[in-house]
């Protein structure tokens, strides 16, 4: 039994032994396996780094060959609002109502025809109403001409000059 104990004993010693060997190398192995983590970590790291200062180098020249700088997008947000301010300013120009040279020089002729018919024609009208009644005399006021109203085709020929106007002007600013 001596034989079988002895022989038994060194089994147990050789199992022991393997055993240990087996776990050095099972944690060696994790070791290596950290190590191989941590180095691909590292060329990721180095490759996200790497392209990382490509892309700012990228944008950089990008910037640099435009010209773009602070002071020239502040510039240019300057610019754009005054360009909006007269376009503003254009279109409330527009808006207004416009005047007809024609029509005032018309005016001012036939305002200037009844002054010197209603010169003449006036003083009796006004001779006229004090001799009536002096009571009312003041509440009496002279006869204004009537106004003459505008044709249709008077209208339409102002309407489309002002069509005219607004074309020109659309294409002056490109539109």
């Amino acid at each position: 039994m001596k034989y079988y104990s002895i022989g038994a004993l060194h089994a147990l010693n050789q199992k022991k032994l393997y055993t240990k060997e087996v776990e050095t190398l099972q944690g060696s192995m994790i070791k290596l396996e950290q190590q191989v983590v941590a180095m691909e970590s590292a060329s990721v790291n180095t490759s996200v780094i790497t392209d990382l200062k490509s892309g700012n180098e990228t944008l950089r020249m990008q910037r640099e060959r435009a010209g773009i700088d602070e002071d020239t997008v502040t510039e240019l947000f300057d610019s754009l609002e005054e360009e909006l301010q007269t376009s503003n300013a254009i279109s409330d120009a527009l808006a207004q109502p416009a005047k007809d040279s024609a029509e005032d020089e018309d005016l001012l002729a036939e305002l200037a025809a009844l002054n010197s018919e209603g010169t003449e024609s006036a003083a009796p009208a006004v001779t006229q109403a004090k001799s009536s009644s002096t009571s009312n005399a003041a509440f009496q006021l002279p006869v204004a001409p009537l106004p003459t109203v505008p044709t249709r085709a008077a209208k339409v020929q102002q309407e489309s000059e002002e069509e005219a106007e607004l074309r020109r002007i659309q294409a002056e600013m490109g539109m």
